[in-house]
């Protein structure tokens, strides 16, 4: 299984103080992360361990695509699995019309397109395998697995992809200091009711922060962290990134029990789970997991005080400078082990040809995917006045991409 001896058995706890700051960070803060390549881990290990000490390393075993075993029938009623290859045991399990997967279906088959360049959540094989890593993260905090995390004192960890950096200039405060004052942002998150803090927000791409952009937007959180003039604290909104963030061990346990009652009920979780994963505050990114909770009831505005289910509620810290606190820098991604290094699962490539049964899945699944609404003339002239002003702020967003660019190549 996955949850085989941890590398690092360090025997340090975390706790946050109710007013944590720069000077207060007791003990270690606890981080999972499970690189995927030596490369990525040099380079993950090279700004952690500016702050030595003050990290709580829980490294979790590597992941691999090939350690998962993909199923499906060509049937329109048919989920698709996903599961541990070695032992059999359900992890993922998504219902038709398939989320996000089958909204670009349903796209390419009215534009008459080719699949062949869909990349979403379980057709990328590297997403598999990036879901499983979180879930593993997340479980192991709720059941406090490992050393870092074993006391009930420990309210927060964090939980780093392997393609995250700090880059000093941009980042807030300093590599050293990072463990502190992400100590004192989830103080300041937590005191505030959020449950998760993200942390790779809005790089290249994600028009999250600029004017233009009518729905991924980030406004000012009603205070800062004291102590900390570089930090920002933001409110950020239907944004995708998840690289790397802290959450609370509530909501952690949140995630696991809503995990469990989907894969309990063969993925139909109406009734039986809270969505605790993607909201308007919280990222949705990785894909197999946004299309796998939402499976789930879809958090209400007002929430009745009987459902006592938590949902995401979410902060972003930022630098000055940039919408993010570490930036996601994803140069050695890794495919599927073979001479060709694909990056699916034969059966999912053979799925989305299978054009006569993606058909009755869309026609079956047509108000799902719609939300109950049609796709009409207005909301399509809608899309193409959002589509006009975004190309007026092109310029803008080309900055920003040029901003990323020259962060990666170090100037």
């Amino acid at each position: 299984g996955f949850m085989r001896a941890f590398a690092t058995p360090a025997l340090l706890l975390f706790s946050i103080p109710a007013t944590a700051d720069a000077a207060t960070l007791r003990t270690p803060f606890p981080v999972f992360y499970s690189p995927s390549t030596p490369d990525r881990a040099s380079r993950l290990a090279a700004w952690l361990s500016a702050a030595a000490g003050d990290w709580c390393h829980a490294l979790l075993p590597p992941v691999f695509p090939q350690d998962f075993a993909v199923t499906w029938s060509p049937t329109a009623d048919s989920p698709v699995r996903m599961a541990n290859s070695t032992t059999g045991e359900s992890l993922f399990i998504v219902r038709p019309p398939f989320g996000r997967l089958g909204k670009q279906m349903e796209t390419v088959l009215r534009l008459g397109r080719s699949p062949r360049n869909i990349e979403s959540s379980f057709s990328a094989a590297h997403k598999v395998a990036n879901a499983a890593f979180h879930l593993r993260a997340q479980q192991c905090f709720a059941a406090r697995c490992h050393p870092c995390v074993a006391s009930p004192d420990v309210l927060w960890a964090a939980i780093f992809e392997d393609d995250v950096a700090f880059v000093p200039g941009y980042s807030p405060g300093a590599a050293r200091d990072f463990p502190r004052l992400l100590a004192a942002a989830a103080a300041t998150a937590a005191a505030d009711g959020a449950n998760k803090l993200q942390l790779a927000v809005g790089n290249a791409g994600q028009e999250v922060d600029l004017d233009y952009s009518p729905k991924k937007y980030c406004e000012p959180h009603a205070r800062n962290v004291t102590g900390w003039d570089t930090a920002r604290l933001r409110v950020c909104h239907h944004f995708s990134d998840s690289h790397a963030f802290a959450v609370s061990h509530a909501h952690a346990s949140a995630v696991v029990a809503a995990h469990a009652a989907l894969v309990a009920r063969d993925g139909r979780g109406a009734g039986a789970c809270l969505n605790p994963w993607h909201s308007s505050s919280c990222g949705d990114d990785p894909g197999v997991l946004r299309d796998f909770f939402e499976q789930c009831d879809r958090p209400k505005r007002r929430q009745p005080p009987s459902d006592t289910r938590l949902s995401c509620r979410g902060l972003v810290l930022a630098g000055l400078r940039v919408p993010w606190a570490l930036l996601h820098n994803n140069t050695v991604g890794f495919k599927m082990a073979g001479a060709h290094k694909q990056d699916s699962y034969g059966i999912i490539a053979r799925m989305v040809k299978e054009t006569a049964v993606w058909k009755q899945i869309l026609e079956e699944g047509h108000a799902t995917l719609h939300r109950g609404h049609a796709f009409n003339a207005t909301r399509a002239d809608e899309k193409g006045r959002v589509r006009r002003e975004k190309r007026r702020e092109a310029q803008r967003a080309g900055k920003l991409t040029s901003l990323a660019k020259g962060i990666r190549a170090g100037r």
